[in-house]
């Protein structure tokens, strides 16, 4: 991910931003042609000067699409969150309010860290490094492993839920919090 602080929401401001987080994405070895740039319907995408976001994303080889009205991206809705929990907890830490100056290094974190997910044990840098054959390839790799190890799982044992327990449940592909 890249990240920078923002006051506010006009599109040439959202553009400039995105300009200089992509040239240094670039610059650091990233492979933006043939890439994606996803955004919602926010205004700062899709306002001002005709296809003034959108001509900077596609300046740099990326192509734009914006989701659906009321779809959120769901991706960057979980960095921002992860950003946001980690810039809450170093500030408590250090007994600050200065937040601004801890991006560079929780973006690095994150950027640095292992996933346990389906891209595991690699690290956001090295995906995006990878060519689009090697992503696909490393997906549908892991995909076959894990779905091998949940067959052999005999079934989950789940812990006895109290009253107030938050569980997930999903409903015809979607996934709902229910208390």
């Amino acid at each position: 991910i890249a990240a920078a602080p923002y006051k506010t929401k006009q599109p040439d401001f959202i553009s400039a931003i995105t300009r200089k987080l992509l040239t240094k994405m670039r610059t650091a070895g990233i492979k933006l042609k043939g890439g994606t740039c996803t955004t919602d319907r926010g205004s700062e995408f899709n306002a001002g000067k005709p296809g003034i976001f959108q001509h900077t994303v596609t300046s740099f080889g990326l192509t734009y699409s914006a989701l659906p009205s009321g779809r959120p991206a769901v991706h960057v809705e979980s960095a921002n969150k992860n950003i946001r929990n980690n810039i809450n907890s170093r500030l408590a830490a250090i007994k600050s309010k200065n937040w601004v100056r801890l991006i560079p290094k929780i973006v690095n974190g994150f950027n640095n860290t292992s996933f346990t997910d389906w891209r595991a044990p690699r690290t956001p840098l090295e995906i995006v490094r990878l060519s689009p054959q090697a992503q696909v390839k490393l997906a549908k790799e892991t995909y076959v492993k894990k779905k091998a190890r949940n067959q052999k799982l005999p079934g989950a044992k789940l812990k006895k839920l109290e009253v107030g327990t938050w569980v997930r449940i999903a409903l015809e592909g979607k996934v709902k919090g229910v208390k």
